[in-house]
C-alpha cells in the first residue's frame, strides 16, 4: 500500500493511483493521459502492429520491438507537449529486451483545432555550411515571424523528405541528421512531423542486398529512427487524418565515397503496407486523409510514375489501394524539386489528387548562395506549401521564401530574351533560345491547376484587348537558364508544363496579367514593355 501511495501522480485536484501491469503476452504497455485524465481510443503502434487505448487510457501490444520504439497517432484536439524541439514527442525509444514487458506512457495537451495552418516543406537538404547559413539567413527569420504574427489558429508542419543529403554524411562538410536537428530547432514553437526521403538513409549499408533477401531496406534507416522516430506513422489534427508514409526503397550498395553506389525506387515495403492497413482500419470512412510521401505517384504531366519491380506495392494502384474506402484523399509529395499538381486521377475507382510541392532548398541552395535568388530547377521559387484548414475544409497556397504570399507567377517579355543557344546545350525547349520579336508574353504559373483563371489584357491608345492565353506543352524557365552553369548535373534544368503565353499586338504596349487560384488568391501585374 505504501508503494502504491508513493506512485500516485498529482495533477491539480486529481489523484491517480497507478498499479498498471501488462496484459498476458504484452511486451509494450502503458497509458495515454491528458492533464492526468486517461484518453481512450488513441491508436498506439510499434511500427508493425497497432492497438488502441481502452476506457482507462491503457494499451497493450504484443511486439517484437523490431523498430526499437513505440508511438501514438495523436488524436484530433490534442498535441504532445512542446519541449523546445521541433520533433513532437509522440514516439519514445524502447530500452528492454524484446521479450521483456516495457512500460511506455504518453502525455497529451488539449488544443482547439477548428481553424489551423499546416505547412509542408519538401527537400530542405541541409548538407554544407553554406546551405545551413542560407537556410538560417532566409527561411528561419521568415518562418519565425510567420509563427509569431499569425492569427489563423495553431500552426503545425511536416517535412516531405530529404532533410539532409546522405552522400555528405561521409563527404564534404560531413553534415548529417545530428546537425540537421539543432538547425531546425531554430524554428521556435513549431512541432514538425518528419517524412523520410531517399537522402535521409544511411548509404554505408547495402540496402539493395537486404531488399533482395528480405524485401526490406530496414537497416539503412537505423540512424533516422534513432533521432527522428518512426518512418511510417500517423496523426490527427482538426478532424483530418495525416499519414506519413515511407515510399522509398533504397538500393544503396554500401559505398560511402561513390555517388553511383546510391539509388532508390518508389515503393512501399510489405511490412509498411501491413502497418498502413492496420492504421487506416481505425479511421472512419468519411474522414479526410492527407498522405505525405517523398517520391511522387505522378509525373508532371499527371501520369502515374512507373514502379521499378514486379513485386507488390510498387504501382500507384497498389500504394493507393488501402485508401479506397475514403471519400477524400490528398497526397502531398516532393523529391523532384519541381512544382506541379495532379487533380482527381482515377486509380481503380478512387480519385487521387497529388500536389508535388517544390523544394525549400530550390536547386540545393546553389542559386540562393551564388545569386541570392532561390529557384527550383523548373523556375519555381524555393519555398513551402501552406494549408489552411477550417472545420475540415482545406485551402492551399505555395509560398516562395522571401516572396509575398500571393506571388503566383513570373512573366517574361519574349522580345527582350536572347539566350545563347550554344550555351544552353539541349535545354532550348519552349522556344526560349535566340531572338524573337513576335511580341509573345511568357507566364510561368508554377502551382497551376485547371480551375485557375489566367487573364491577359493589352492596353493601346484608347483600347483594351483581351489576349488569348495558351498553355505550352513543355518549356524551360528562362530565368533559371540564365543562372544554370552548364555541366552541373545536380542542378540541371527540368521542364515545366506550367508555362503559358499570349501574343500582343505591339512591342511597347502595357499588358496586365492576372492569375486567380481556386481558393480566391490572386495577383495582378502591370507589365511595362519593353521589360528586361
Amino acid at each position: 500500500m505504501l508503494l502504491l501511495l508513493m506512485s500516485c501522480v498529482k495533477d491539480g485536484e486529481k489523484q491517480i493511483v497507478d498499479d498498471l501491469s501488462p496484459a498476458q503476452n504484452a511486451t509494450i504497455y502503458g497509458k495515454v493521459t491528458c492533464d492526468g485524465v486517461p484518453v481512450s481510443g488513441v491508436v498506439v503502434s510499434d511500427g508493425m502492429v497497432c492497438g488502441r487505448t481502452d476506457g482507462n487510457g491503457v494499451y497493450n501490444l504484443k511486439s517484437a520491438k523490431r523498430n526499437g520504439l513505440a508511438f501514438i497517432s495523436v488524436p484530433s484536439g490534442y498535441v504532445t507537449p512542446y519541449n523546445g524541439s521541433t520533433i513532437p514527442s509522440f514516439w519514445k525509444s524502447l530500452n528492454k529486451m524484446k521479450d521483456e514487458p516495457e512500460r511506455v506512457d504518453f502525455t497529451l495537451q488539449a488544443e482547439n483545432q477548428d481553424r489551423y495552418t499546416m505547412l509542408f516543406m519538401g527537400d530542405i537538404h541541409l548538407y554544407s555550411h553554406k546551405s545551413i547559413k542560407c537556410f538560417n539567413d532566409t527561411f528561419i527569420p521568415e518562418i519565425n515571424s510567420y509563427i509569431s504574427t499569425s492569427a489563423s489558429g495553431p500552426i503545425y508542419a511536416s517535412t516531405l523528405g530529404d532533410m539532409t543529403w546522405d552522400w555528405y554524411w561521409y563527404n564534404g562538410d560531413r553534415i548529417g541528421i545530428e546537425q540537421y536537428i539543432p538547425n531546425m530547432n531554430n524554428i521556435r514553437g513549431l512541432q514538425i512531423y518528419n517524412t523520410v526521403g531517399n537522402h535521409d538513409n544511411d548509404m554505408q549499408y547495402n540496402s539493395f542486398q537486404e531488399f533482395q533477401k528480405y524485401q526490406e531496406d530496414w537497416t539503412c534507416m537505423r540512424p533516422y529512427r534513432k533521432l527522428q522516430g518512426p518512418t511510417c506513422f500517423s496523426y490527427n489534427i482538426g478532424g483530418i487524418h495525416y499519414v506519413s508514409l515511407d515510399d522509398v526503397i533504397t538500393t544503396n550498395t554500401g559505398g560511402t565515397t561513390d555517388k553511383d553506389s546510391r539509388g532508390c525506387w518508389r515503393g512501399v515495403t510489405e511490412s509498411d503496407m501491413r502497418w498502413l492497413e492496420q492504421d487506416l482500419s481505425y479511421v472512419s470512412e468519411d474522414t479526410p486523409v492527407v498522405v505525405s510521401v517523398h517520391m511522387p505517384l505522378f509525373n508532371m504531366k499527371g501520369r502515374p510514375t512507373n514502379g521499378n519491380s514486379s513485386s507488390v506495392n510498387y504501382s500507384v494502384q497498389d500504394i493507393v489501394a488501402p485508401f479506397r474506402k475514403f471519400d477524400k484523399v490528398l497526397f502531398i509529395s516532393a523529391h523532384t524539386h519541381l512544382l506541379y499538381n495532379t487533380e482527381d486521377y482515377n486509380v481503380g475507382g478512387l480519385k487521387v489528387t497529388e500536389w508535388n510541392s517544390g523544394a525549400l532548398c530550390g536547386n540545393f541552395w546553389t542559386t540562393a548562395v551564388k545569386t541570392g535568388l532561390n529557384l527550383c530547377t523548373d523556375g519555381t521559387p524555393g519555398g513551402y506549401r501552406v494549408l489552411t484548414i477550417e472545420n475540415g475544409n482545406i485551402s492551399s497556397i505555395y509560398k516562395g521564401i522571401g516572396k509575398k504570399r500571393n506571388y503566383l507567377f513570373r512573366t517574361y517579355d519574349r522580345n527582350q530574351m536572347n539566350l545563347d543557344a550554344s550555351k544552353l546545350g539541349s535545354y532550348t525547349k519552349g522556344e526560349i533560345a535566340g531572338e524573337n520579336k513576335d511580341n509573345w508574353i511568357y507566364i510561368n504559373v508554377w502551382d497551376y491547376k485547371p480551375s485557375w483563371k489566367i487573364t491577359v489584357q493589352e492596353f493601346e491608345t484608347n483600347s483594351a484587348t483581351t489576349l488569348k492565353v495558351t498553355r505550352m506543352d513543355e518549356c524551360y524557365d528562362p530565368l533559371y537558364m540564365l543562372m544554370y552553369e552548364k555541366g552541373d548535373t545536380d542542378t540541371a534544368p527540368q521542364l515545366t508544363c506550367t508555362m503559358f503565353r499570349a501574343k500582343a499586338n505591339s512591342a511597347t504596349s502595357m499588358v496586365t496579367i492576372r492569375v486567380e487560384d481556386e481558393f480566391g488568391n490572386s495577383r495582378m501585374e502591370r507589365m511595362q514593355r519593353p521589360k528586361q
